[in-house]
């Protein structure tokens, strides 16, 4: 039987993972989890893709999520993997050799069920969807 963490525990996990940075806090109701997520203005890029996951930003959602263990990542581009057992990619672009070659948009929502999470970084501009070549 596979136990899901409750936010208290997320939140503990990140706050110890990252003591430095400003404490996640759970609502009093213990349904809202709140914090201030400060990625500062290091773009250096790992896997030399425009518009990757800034440097850091996995490791924090795995201090959130070490329960998933089938984690997709849509609109993926490339992706460090390495965090979670089972992560998969998926995007519209087959030069990038994602795990699944799709529109994200075709996406049938029970396929994303078989997921524990679903990270979802898009194209947020019309800019950043041009460079794709991509609809927003």
């Amino acid at each position: 039987m596979r136990v899901t963490l409750t936010l208290k525990d997320r939140a503990a996990a990140y706050n110890t993972a990252f003591p430095k940075y400003p404490p996640l806090i759970v609502s009093q109701d213990g349904r809202w989890l709140y914090g201030i997520w400060m990625m500062g203005n290091n773009y250096r890029s790992k896997m030399g893709y425009y518009g990757e996951y800034p440097p850091g930003y996995l490791k924090r959602v795995h201090a959130l999520f070490p329960d998933a263990r089938r984690v997709l990542h849509l609109f993926s581009g490339k992706v460090q993997k390495g965090f979670w057992p089972i992560e998969m990619t998926l995007d519209c672009n087959a030069d990038l050799n994602p795990d699944i070659l799709q529109d994200a948009a075709a996406l049938d929502l029970q396929a994303m069920s078989s997921f524990d999470l679903v990270l979802a970084d898009p194209p947020y501009t019309q800019e950043d969807a041009m460079h794709y070549g991509v609809p927003l």
